[in-house]
């Protein structure tokens, strides 16, 4: 199979081309330029250099059946609004526009499950968008782009809406060591501390890196049979922050043989609240989670990297 990735060099997408290229796909990756730490992995693949929040106009390589969207403003770049509509909602724009001109028919978009606006309560794709954030919302406008052009052109498309990834990145320089829980293996690396600024009672449902990868895959073989769906990429169990917080705490004991303190600086929120987000379209797909990939396993691979590093 034939895939085209934009943001394939990012945090979910470094891992993902290498997950793909293991099970023998060919892999395009559109990328406004290679991290020398990832000189490697681009060079397995076709690369495109190009910025996507400017129109598209180069030339493909090879014929492409999927066009995987991963490539967007971050949370924290998307605090800033024009960074916002700029890389995301224009970028989901010009790569459309490119799709179109280039025959290529289905787009796996990565949205956010932030567009719901709630981390509480019962949650299914049926749900309402509440967006209550840049990051969210400019997300949300991509898929109505994308809704649009599905009735305009007849693109067919995918939309997943992921909780909380985790995982050990690809490399350790690919910056999203502001997610949970790798900021709190990297805050115990270097200090032999985790300061939680809040009680840790907030419940959040984590999703790894491998099953990101794998359901993506899924979803691609069966494109035909899934197409123009939204699925939720979640493990459809809410796991309080407090809880991840002393899983690296015990994995740092195990792997360094030392104590890592653990402060607690708020007791906002007072309560757990029930969250559950709804898996019944992954579980229809007969998708298995991989246990080699849980919380505590991840963990420790990136204790192991940060080690390394």
């Amino acid at each position: 199979m034939n895939i085209l990735i934009s943001g394939g060099l990012g945090f979910i997408g470094s891992y993902m081309v290498d997950n793909f290229l293991k099970r023998g796909y060919k892999v395009g990756i559109i990328a406004r330029r290679v991290p020398s730490y990832l000189k490697n992995l681009a060079s397995k693949v076709d690369l495109y250099k190009t910025d996507i929040s400017k129109p598209l106009d180069f030339k493909l390589r090879e014929k492409y059946a999927i066009f995987i969207h991963l490539a967007a403003a971050n949370d924290m770049d998307s605090q800033d609004a024009s960074i916002a509509l700029l890389n995301t909602v224009l970028g989901v724009k010009n790569c459309l526009d490119f799709c179109i001109r280039n025959k290529i028919n289905n787009f796996f978009y990565f949205s956010t499950f932030q567009v719901y606006g709630v981390n509480s309560g019962v949650i299914n794709e049926r749900s309402p968008l509440i967006c209550k954030n840049n990051y969210a919302i400019t997300h949300m406008f991509g898929e109505e782009y994308i809704r649009m052009y599905h009735r305009n052109f007849g693109l067919d498309y995918i939309i997943a809406r992921p909780t909380n990834v985790y995982g050990a990145p690809l490399n350790k320089n690919i910056d999203r060591w502001s997610l949970v829980p790798n900021c709190f293996c990297k805050e115990a690396f270097k200090n032999r501390l985790i300061i939680l600024r809040s009680s840790g009672k907030q419940m959040r449902d984590f999703i790894s890196l491998e099953d990101i990868s794998n359901l993506t895959s899924i979803l691609c073989e069966n494109f035909v049979a899934q197409k123009n769906k939204v699925f939720n990429f979640a493990r459809g169990k809410g796991n309080p922050i407090l809880n991840v917080s002393k899983m690296v705490q015990k994995e740092y004991k195990k792997i360094f043989k030392k104590e890592c303190k653990l402060k607690i600086s708020s007791r906002i929120p007072a309560s757990s609240v029930r969250l559950f987000v709804s898996t019944k379209k992954i579980k229809d797909l007969n998708y298995i989670y991989s246990n080699e990939h849980s919380l505590e396993k991840e963990i420790s691979r990136i204790f192991q990297l940060l080690k390394k590093g």
